[in-house]
């Protein structure tokens, strides 16, 4: 009797633990829960690793090195069986995810993926970029690259750099939804701006091994990407994608229209040096129509050269300042730190700000272009010492070539910034 009841009970009872089982793994909200349990285990011992070094791991593989060093666990994947992606932001800054349970990234569509973002400071009010004042000049203001708030301020925008690798991420982070993240695609952003609608970016790109250089879009309602040198539908024959592999290429503006325009300085990526004042002339910059429909049309140039005549002189630090951004934004701490650098007075004072921010700020994407004005000053400063004191002269101007052969070097820079002889001034030709 007893042997019959075991053969019964025994079974049903490991049937029923089974479907119990059975149903607690394939529980979303269970599967969820464990996942983000993972992350934050993981996060802790990326912290704990943050303190002892001083910086964010490289990578995955350094990770579970780490965490078999101190017996502990470092979870690969999620519940779904997808492994997590981890993605270092500079020196102490990451981010670590799931891509939950339909394997693509979130969108503010869905649900927000299982996470954790630490990218730094968050901004209240970010900078954002002025649509009615950025076609008359002829670049934006380059602090806008390293965090902008879109017209209506649901998300902001900030760019990412690896001084090791040289790869450039662009990520946003929407600010009442604090779990939303999206990261764009490509892995050799340059430069960016907001389109008007505020729910998709336009950005430059080039040097990936995965993808092709160009002028991009990034839809955040859809997650896609689309090289605008690869859609033009009008383009006279002309496409860039096709006439040249590489590419040096620079954002010059975008306007605030119905039908938002892009203007863009694009140069062959073989041909290295680049004279600065020609890249940034009317020859190198081609200018894109959104229409409706996403059809990309290219203006005629006559009618961009008429606009190019009103624009400024790239060399007049225009770009250094507040000239393209609008509204009351703040930005972060770095950003306002970069706008109250000095321009005027006392150069040898100025340079020495300029040369502090550069090297405190090694790991921000404005590094670069502090380098660039650094360079930019000394050949000013030289210029005006030519007659009195020409010895004098000479050294700064041996300076100037310095950093700009520093920038060479600088795998984080920009590509065209990479490319550039020298920052000569406009009016020493």
């Amino acid at each position: 009797m007893i042997l019959w009841i075991f053969k019964i009970f025994i079974p049903l009872f490991l049937l029923g633990s089974w479907v119990a089982l059975t149903r607690e793994l394939n529980d979303p909200e269970q599967l969820k829960m464990t996942t983000e349990k993972s992350i934050k285990a993981n996060d802790q011992l990326i912290q704990m690793y943050v303190r002892k070094y001083g910086a964010a791991p490289t990578s995955m593989n350094e990770l579970r090195f780490y965490a078999k060093s101190k017996g502990r666990e470092f979870v690969v994947f999620d519940s779904w069986g997808e492994r997590l992606e981890f993605l270092p932001l500079g020196k102490i800054n990451y981010t670590l995810r799931s891509f939950g349970a339909d394997g693509i990234q979130n969108t503010l569509e869905t649900e927000s993926d299982p996470g954790v973002f630490r990218w730094g400071q968050a901004v209240e009010k970010g900078l954002q970029y002025d649509f009615e004042k950025g076609p008359n000049v002829m670049r934006p203001s380059v602090v806008l690259f390293a965090g902008a708030d879109d017209q209506s301020r649901r998300w902001h925008a900030k760019l990412f750099l690896d001084q090791v690798t040289g790869a450039r991420k662009l990520l946003v982070r929407h600010k009442t939804k604090t779990k939303l993240f999206m990261l764009a695609g490509h892995d050799a952003i340059e430069e960016f701006l907001w389109l008007p609608s505020g729910d998709r970016l336009i950005f430059t790109a080039s040097g990936s091994a995965r993808y092709g250089d160009g002028l991009w879009i990034w839809d955040l309602k859809s997650d896609q990407m689309w090289n605008l040198f690869e859609l033009e539908s009008d383009s006279g024959g002309y496409n860039p994608a096709t006439k040249a592999k590489s590419l040096h290429i620079a954002l010059a503006y975008v306007s605030g229209d119905n039908r938002p325009r892009v203007g863009v300085y694009v140069a062959n990526g073989a041909v290295s040096p680049v004279n600065p004042t020609e890249f940034f002339g009317i020859e190198n910059l081609i200018e894109y129509e959104i229409q409706e429909n996403d059809k990309i049309a290219r203006i005629p140039k006559r009618e961009a050269s008429d606009s190019y005549k009103a624009k400024s002189t790239y060399f007049d630090y225009s770009w250094l300042t507040r000239g393209t951004i609008s509204g009351d934004g703040l930005g972060s701490n770095m950003q306002r730190v970069w706008l109250n650098l000095p321009r005027t007075g006392n150069w040898e004072e100025a340079m020495q700000y300029w040369q502090d921010f550069a090297s405190k700020n090694a790991q921000s994407p404005l590094a670069a272009y502090s380098i660039w004005a650094l360079s930019m000053f000394y050949a000013d400063a030289s210029k005006a010492h030519r007659t009195s004191h020409p010895s004098e002269s000479e050294a700064l101007r041996s300076f100037s070539n310095e950093l700009n052969g520093a920038l060479h070097a600088m795998v984080s820079a920009p590509g065209w910034m990479r490319a550039i002889d020298q920052p000569m001034r406009e009016k020493d030709k």
